[in-house]
């Protein structure tokens, strides 16, 4: 790791920067601790939905996924407009932000763009609350649209398990009453979570 290398080459650590990082493995196993007892827990009737602002999902996903993101060259943003707050089970809700960010990152990979870019933002209506992934990489074929849902379906090879969107569409169909939709062109693609506002009903 970095702090061992440090520590061989006989440089200083930097104190801060170690706690930081402590700081964030132990949160990373709190959350996956808490995923899997969410998981144990996924079709019980009787579980409770907490308030939780859509910026917050998305700097939680985004502080989650930050490793995978660094040295890529991608600029990623959480656009906050207005504050929209959601009625969710929130790690569930996470781990599909989560997922969608890390499908928005492998986009670009081996891809020659100057400007990579991943937008997360969010909108309401009357009835719903939508999440919005959006990346400006070079989109997805219309052969893979027709399987990106499909379980074991990946265009990663061996690095990927063809789970994560077939397990993000299951979460929010059968967790919040919602849908996944996708946008896509040669320009980029847009993963779009809606989730009713009294998905519980």
């Amino acid at each position: 790791s970095n702090i061992q290398l440090e520590s061989m080459l006989g440089k200083k650590v930097d104190e801060a920067k170690k706690e930081q990082v402590l700081s964030d493995i132990s949160e990373k196993i709190m959350y996956l601790s808490q995923t899997i007892d969410d998981f144990q827990t996924f079709f019980r009737p009787d579980r409770i939905a907490s308030e939780v602002e859509a910026g917050q999902l998305f700097k939680r996903a985004l502080k989650l996924g930050s490793a995978k993101a660094e040295h890529t060259g991608i600029n990623i943003a959480i656009i906050q407009n207005e504050k929209i707050v959601l009625l969710v089970y929130e790690n569930e809700l996470v781990q599909v932000i989560l997922n969608l960010l890390n499908n928005a990152i492998d986009a670009f990979k081996d891809l020659d763009k100057k400007e990579k870019t991943i937008e997360l933002f969010a909108e309401e209506d009357k009835d719903s609350v939508l999440l919005f992934v959006k990346d400006n990489a070079s989109g997805i074929t219309e052969e893979n649209m027709k399987k990106i849902f499909e379980p074991y379906f990946s265009t990663k090879g061996k690095n990927g398990t063809g789970l994560g969107l077939y397990m993000s569409q299951m979460i929010i169909q059968k967790q919040f009453n919602g849908e996944i939709d996708v946008q896509t062109s040669n320009e980029g693609t847009t993963f779009i979570i809606k989730i009713p506002k009294h998905f519980q009903e």
